[in-house]
């Protein structure tokens, strides 16, 4: 099974709408699903420096991003049921 990566960002450099859909565009393309305000999950063949490198083109060189392989986890009120991704 390839492998569970949780996607956090700050934008931070004058957040724009474009900004914000630049990325999320990108993110529902890969068929990420979004677990938290500013965290999505992603399933797939790659690995956290690929995926990480391939997102850095939607957004701002100032801005924050963070790709984590998850092993396990617990959440509460997530927007989705991760053990579904």
């Amino acid at each position: 099974m390839a492998d569970l990566y949780l996607i956090s960002y700050d934008l931070t450099h004058h957040a724009t709408m474009n900004q914000y859909e630049k990325l999320i565009g990108e993110l529902r393309r890969l068929n990420a699903q979004k677990v938290q305000l500013s965290e999505w999950v992603w399933r797939g063949e790659s690995t956290a420096t690929a995926l990480r490198d391939h997102l850095k083109a939607f957004i701002h060189s100032d801005d924050r991003l963070l790709v984590t392989t998850v092993g396990t986890w617990a959440s509460y009120n997530s927007l989705i049921k991760i053990n579904q991704v």
